[in-house]
């Protein structure tokens, strides 16, 4: 009983995940076009990389061969989750016009690093305990 609620968080989880994920990875698109339209490309271009890289990597985890495989997937998209914090913060010291805009940004990654942070606790806990026995 205990696996299979597990199994029922995990997938609720990852579910949540992956809208988040798709989510935060249109609206930088948009983001970044409209920045694209007048100023530098470089910096916006990492954004739309880093962020873009968190959903695939997610949904790459989802056909991992095994549970290892799986939490590196999962590692990936949170250190690629790390980055895109690290260019929206930039950004919002940067840039005045769309302030608002980047504070919506920030607040969906930092739900997503949530996320992120609690299916890898899981299910290395998870990993942890298997091994064990």
């Amino acid at each position: 009983m205990v696996c299979t609620e597990i199994r029922f968080v995990k997938k609720k989880l990852m579910g949540k995940l992956l809208d988040l994920t798709e989510k935060l990875s249109v609206e930088v698109y948009e983001f970044v076009h409209e920045l694209n339209d007048s100023r530098d490309r470089t910096l916006s271009n990492q954004l739309l990389r880093s962020a873009t890289s968190i959903g695939a990597n997610s949904r790459e985890a989802q056909g991992a061969a095994s549970k290892k495989d799986f939490a590196n997937k999962l590692q990936i998209a949170f250190k690629e989750c790390k980055e895109t914090q690290y260019w929206l913060n930039l950004f919002s010291k940067n840039l005045k016009l769309s302030a608002q805009k980047i504070k919506e940004l920030i607040s969906l990654c930092n739900q997503i690093h949530f996320l992120l942070n609690k299916i890898l606790y899981t299910t290395r806990q998870n990993m942890k305990t298997q091994s064990q026995k």
